[in-house]
């Protein structure tokens, strides 16, 4: 039923039909898929295994107007699933709709989406593991602008807004987001292209009432060197602000009135500010060494948002990918993720290592098995010793053709 009513829903948030607009065009799919996984909590005391059978429906709608596109995606994730003799279910998924338009020197974006996951089971880094085995609903809204000066130089307005609600059993609280930030996009060279941007995120956690803000600074640029060869380098300068409240019981009269029970304790409260200066950046490249392999590799320190507060993250990353004829593909990738809470250096720091292994097989124009292997390591703090966990999953995934929408 929700599926239906979000496909509805894309359908009507059509702009006024003109007579060079297109009719809306509708893509369907389905994907089914069997995963085995040793210690989905990525606990040290393992938990028994879990076997997952998964059903995914897919659907977008799209219609391309005179200036612009407006498009709407729906997923439904039904999940049944076993873990020592005993079964569960669940329903996730995720509407989007977004419409994007285009006009000679200006170009924008509208995206709202509600989306209901359980973050571990995708975790990539260590703050999305160090969630736990909860769901999340996120609610987003995003807005964004583009005007070009000239062939060379452009201007960017991003805004967004999120509202995030978790469930138990997850290491942490709902939170509401809110970031915006401007900036200046000049293409130096054919090969070149240099950028520079200010922004400001601010995040407030439902429990404590705990107000962060991020004012950075960033500046970045990206080559292609060849055809086979590409950079990017990102470096920003972050200054993060945290408002929070200190309460205690406090006596009004001198102690010894409290202590004596003659006067009653109060509850006082006091506002407090920490303030501290964090150096991001983000380094990647990729190369394409023959007409089926890319290899790439990639470093960054970055400050994320989550339901902890504000982390730290350090990622390193290394990815090969191979073509092994013209209906395979075959990819290898490995991560280390390093997580500590921003603001708090005597934190203990959470780290995640992935290795996965993923083949891809086309048996047909539109059908394709996929399967995937994934082994992941995860440590929540210095004295913790670590849990380890693997994923065997391997699905069926059908893809339909695009076909126009009835009027």
């Amino acid at each position: 039923m929700l599926f239906g009513t979000a496909l509805c829903t894309v359908v009507s948030l059509s702009t006024p039909a003109t007579a060079h607009a297109q009719a809306w065009n509708w893509q369907g799919g389905a994907r089914a898929t069997l995963e085995h996984n040793s210690n989905q909590a990525l606990t040290v005391a393992n938990s028994p295994a879990l076997l997952t059978a998964r059903l995914t429906a897919t659907g977008r709608a799209g219609r391309q107007a005179p200036i612009g596109r407006s498009e709407g995606e729906a997923e439904l994730v039904f999940d049944a699933s076993r873990q020592a003799g005993r079964g569960d279910g669940s329903v996730l998924g995720r509407v989007t709709l977004n419409h994007q338009i285009e006009a000679l020197r200006d170009s924008g974006s509208a995206r709202i989406g509600h989306r209901r996951n359980r973050p571990i089971e995708n975790a990539r880094t260590a703050s999305e593991a160090a969630f736990g085995t909860g769901e999340q609903d996120v609610t987003e809204l995003a807005l964004s602008w583009s005007h070009a000066f000239s062939e060379r130089l452009s201007a960017e307005l991003d805004t967004g807004r999120s509202r995030t609600r978790v469930s138990a059993p997850s290491a942490g609280q709902g939170y509401a987001l809110a970031n915006g930030s401007a900036g200046l996009r000049f293409r130096f060279s054919e090969i070149t292209t240099l950028t520079g941007s200010l922004g400001r995120t601010r995040q407030r956690l439902d429990g404590n009432g705990l107000l962060i803000d991020i004012d950075t600074l960033r500046l970045g640029g990206s080559m292609t060197a060849s055809e086979t060869l590409s950079f990017r380098l990102d470096a920003a300068h972050s200054a993060t602000t945290q408002v929070f409240t200190l309460r205690a019981l406090v006596c009004p009269l001198p102690a010894s009135f409290c202590q004596g029970g003659l006067v009653p304790f109060v509850l006082a409260e006091q506002v407090a500010r920490s303030r501290r200066s964090q150096t991001q950046y983000n380094v990647s490249g990729q190369w394409r060494w023959s007409e089926t392999s890319t290899f790439a590799a990639r470093a960054s320190r970055a400050l994320t948002a989550g339901v902890q507060g504000v982390s730290l993250e350090d990622i390193h990353g290394l990815d090969v990918a191979h073509d092994a004829g013209p209906d395979t593909s075959v990819s290898l990738a490995w991560q280390q993720s390093r997580s500590t809470l921003a603001g708090q250096p005597g934190a203990s720091a959470g780290r995640l290592q992935s290795l996965a292994l993923v083949a891809n097989h086309r048996l047909g124009e539109r059908l394709s098995l996929l399967g995937q292997l994934q082994h992941r390591r995860y440590s929540r703090g210095t004295l913790d010793t670590g849990a380890s966990g693997t994923v065997l999953s391997i699905s069926l995934q059908y893809l339909g053709a695009t076909v126009p929408l009835p009027h």
